[in-house]
């Protein structure tokens, strides 16, 4: 007998299907349709409707990483007859519902709520009772317990590999990974050793460092030089993760900022065959590399903006300017924009701030624009006015432009006339009846003018 058929059976149910393996790799390839397959034979032969199948490939080892499993609680806490769709789960086993300790919990709470009124699993005999909610409860514990064990495992595999030098890691730039045993894969080490494309960019990186250049000036050099790596041009934030990472003198720091992270000195390690790792740069040249360099960008260009009436206006409570300011406001639709108005910042006798409000600059100029309407009448009499004005400036620069080229014109007649003068005493002077002072003086003025 079926451990389920001793008991009342509810109808409706959400069949849950999980993976923890990227689909990428070779294992549990088959896993999600053999799951499907076992749940469906169980459904049909206890008479279960099976309303929706949620089908995720993620790991339960966390929390709040499962948007598939969230749904699906989501939709049994719902009480209202006309929005509950199902009153229990089907899965393969306990442990392809949870793995941790928080959705655990709340799976167990959901049950002694009501809201999940029955579980079901092929692999699993499950009683909806005080000790079947005990028993699942050490079944969901005893998942999280073998989860834990298993990341203790692997970093403990992880971290002996590291100690052999094997880059389980994606490698760094200007080395590439080098099996020791390549008829043994399973008993080696991917050891990082020079690219022959690579490491000689790397090098010339930290040459240029050393010689006080900047990222940006870095960057154009090995553009000139023809460095051009394989994943394409180097930018300047790939260079700063060069130039500041331990790894290319032999210190290696794996998982950076983390509770597990761990340091390995690359040079201590050396492979069977005698090959040891070869640094880019010494760590005493990396450090100097450190020191004094600064790429941080100058202050930035202030963008003069234009303030009409910065000085003018003037606040009516305290009889001081009022400085122009400008203040990022909301349109419509979400949109953000700049928006001109002058306040008064003068400080009171008693230490507190002027009480005059900001005053919007379009208030100001509408203000402006009617009082200078009373002066010139009607909007048409201010049309005239404009048309007038500039048809005298037009005037005025036509007049301005005739005054230019009739000086002009004088200067050069005047230069020309001088210049004539000039060449005549020159030739007197040729003629013996100057002094050679006076010769000298001459010569200079026709300099001077030609």
């Amino acid at each position: 007998m079926h451990p389920y058929e001793d008991r009342p059976r509810i109808k409706d149910i959400f069949l849950y299907i999980r993976k923890s393996t990227d689909e990428n790799t070779n294992r549990q390839v088959r896993s999600l349709g053999d799951q499907k397959q076992e749940c469906e034979a169980l459904a049909e032969r206890l008479g279960l409707n099976i309303v929706e199948i949620f089908e995720e490939e993620k790991s339960a080892k966390a929390p709040h990483q499962r948007p598939v499993f969230k749904r699906m609680l989501k939709e049994l806490s719902y009480k209202s007859p006309e929005r509950r769709r199902a009153d229990g789960i089907l899965a393969w086993h306990p442990n392809r519902l949870s793995r941790n300790a928080y959705e655990s919990g709340v799976l167990v709470q959901m049950i002694d709520d009501k809201l999940i009124k029955d579980l079901f699993f092929p692999a699993y005999a499950f009683h909806n009772d005080a000790s079947g909610i005990e028993h699942l409860t050490m079944e969901l514990a005893r998942a999280k317990g073998y989860s834990d064990h298993l990341s203790v495992s692997v970093l403990r595999g992880t971290s002996g590999r590291e100690r052999e030098g094997a880059m389980v890691y994606p490698v760094k730039f200007g080395y590439l990974k080098r099996r020791e045993i390549p008829e043994k894969p399973e008993l080696c080490s991917l050891f990082p050793v020079p690219c022959p494309t690579d490491f000689p960019i790397v090098q010339r990186i930290f040459e240029l460092r050393r010689a006080g250049y900047s990222l940006s000036a870095i960057a154009v050099f090995l553009g000139e030089e023809g460095y051009i790596p394989k994943q394409g041009k180097l930018i300047k934030s790939r260079l700063a993760r060069i130039a500041s990472d331990p790894f290319y003198f032999g210190k290696w720091i794996v998982n950076k900022g983390k509770d597990n992270e761990r340091i390995i000195n690359l040079l201590d390690i050396s492979l069977r065959d005698g090959t040891k790792f070869e640094p880019v740069i010494s760590e005493v040249d990396f450090y100097a590399c450190q020191s004094g360099q600064s790429d941080k960008q100058g202050p930035r260009k202030r963008i003069k903006r234009i303030n009409p009436f910065a000085g003018p206006v003037i606040c009516a409570h305290c009889n001081q300017k009022m400085r122009p300011c400008w203040k990022w406001v909301r349109r419509a639709g979400g949109v953000r924009e700049e928006q001109l108005g002058y306040e008064c910042q003068t400080k009171l006798s008693n230490g507190t701030r002027c009480p005059q409000s900001r005053i919007k600059a379009d208030v100001l100029y509408d203000h402006i624009g009617e009082e200078f309407l009373k002066v010139m009448g009607t909007k048409r009499d201010y049309q005239r006015f404009l048309i007038g004005s500039q048809a005298f400036i037009k005037q005025r620069a036509q007049s301005l432009k005739r005054d230019r080229i009739r000086l002009s014109k004088s200067v050069r007649k005047h230069k020309a006339d001088k210049l004539a003068l000039l060449r005549q005493k020159a030739v007197l002077v040729e003629s013996g009846n100057f002094n050679t002072a006076d010769k000298i003086l001459i010569d200079n003025e026709i300099i001077s003018i030609g």
